[in-house]
């Protein structure tokens, strides 16, 4: 069974916490996410919400929406034929990224031969997607 988990950047400091969430119905631009080791809860805010994709990069990272990730697509000898910067995202139904410029969903099931290492998120690293491809 896939671990369903959330993130989110709290209203008070800034800091990610990780667990379950809560949606409160109002346009207040806020969510809650409940931890349970301890058991704790604390405000977020909802644009910085993001889901695990139950994957884990190359050095054992959980990778979620939001996340930048950099993807390395290898030949059969070994060797690196395509570098590039990728937002992940949820879509139709399923879990993928936006490659640099590209508004098309490339879905993770489609990728093959391929590395993926989280290198910040498009909240607290925004800078790091300019100039991608």
């Amino acid at each position: 069974m896939r671990e369903i988990k959330f993130r989110g950047q709290r209203v008070d400091n800034k800091e990610w916490v990780y667990g379950g969430i809560f949606i409160p119905n109002s346009n207040s631009g806020k969510a809650v996410i409940y931890t349970y080791d301890p058991i704790d809860k604390y405000s977020v805010y909802s644009e910085t919400v993001g889901q695990y994709t139950g994957l884990k990069d190359k050095n054992g990272t959980e990778i979620y929406e939001g996340d930048i990730v950099h993807i390395i697509l290898w030949d059969r000898e070994g060797k690196p034929i395509i570098e590039e910067k990728a937002i992940v995202v949820f879509e139709h139904g399923k879990f993928g990224v936006h490659r640099g410029r590209e508004s098309h969903l490339s879905s993770f099931d489609a990728f093959f031969n391929t590395t993926f290492e989280v290198i910040g998120n498009i909240h607290d690293n925004p800078e790091l997607m300019e100039g991608a491809k």
